[in-house]
């Protein structure tokens, strides 16, 4: 089963970069607003369970792909998506090849050089997962450490030293993965000392492990996600934010989170 969905993950990915390079080559329209013509492309990487993953058919779902799509319902938007990975995301907007990004990104300084932010759907804390009998509650305590990330998020930020603003992390090294399956393999491997990610992410890995885990939620790090939207794209933005205050307010949001993120 582990293998077929690899599989699959790989051929949805594969599938995905020949549609960024079937845009590309089109030329996408960069200036028009996707509201427009009523079409929007919106970039993911499918490998951050709950947010976002593919299933066992190989279909994109998680919290940011059921409410990105009810806000494009209620918008009257026509989404097309494209999985990539995390890091190639910005770099696929500045491009032209998508105009909304939903992957549980923080509206960070650097990125608002490339893009805009929609309102703030969703906020969480950063955890530091280690195996059971090392425990690090910290980032202080990791310093020397070997860390593992994911590549380009908020917590290979942290790790990196690029954002000090929860404290500063004077890792031995940083080891950058593709996806959090990816980084937790490494710890528990014995080649990393630790894992810094979203602590619902955490908490997903600590218990399907059975005790052999444990994560520690940082005090004082909590960090919202939004959805990024091209840069200059006013009418977009108004129409993906005026969707979310709807379903918060009629409570489309909250059944929805509570599918997700309930216990």
């Amino acid at each position: 089963m582990r293998k077929d969905k690899q599989m699959k993950q790989k051929l949805a990915v594969g599938l995905s970069l020949a549609m960024v390079l079937s845009l590309s080559a089109c030329g996408q329209k960069k200036d028009a607003s996707g509201v427009d013509d009523g079409k929007i492309v919106v970039g993911t990487n499918a490998e951050y369970e709950p947010f976002e993953y593919l299933d066992e058919n190989g279909a994109l779902q998680g919290f940011d792909i059921e409410l990105m799509n009810a806000i494009a319902e209620r918008a009257g938007l026509e989404i097309q998506w494209i999985d990539m990975a995390f890091d190639s995301l910005i770099g696929s907007m500045e491009a032209g090849n998508v105009e909304m990004i939903a992957a549980a990104i923080g509206p960070t300084a650097e990125r608002e050089k490339s893009c805009d932010f929609s309102d703030v759907y969703y906020s969480g804390y950063q955890s530091i997962v280690t195996t059971a009998g090392t425990e690090y509650q910290t980032f202080d305590e990791l310093k020397g450490k070997t860390i593992a990330v994911l590549e380009g998020s908020m917590s290979d930020m942290i790790a990196s030293g690029e954002n000090a603003d929860y404290g500063a992390v004077e890792a031995g090294e940083v080891k950058r993965f593709k996806n959090a399956t990816q980084a937790i393999q490494e710890l528990e491997n014995g080649a990393a000392d630790a894992v810094i990610t979203d602590a619902i992410i955490a908490e997903r890995f600590v218990s399907e492990r059975d005790g052999a885990l444990v994560g520690h939620e940082v005090e004082g790090t909590g960090e919202d996600s939004v959805f990024a939207i091209k840069k200059g794209d006013v009418k977009l933005a108004e129409a993906v934010n005026k969707a979310l205050k709807e379903l918060r307010d009629d409570g489309t949001y909250d059944t929805i989170y509570d599918k997700y993120f309930s216990k």
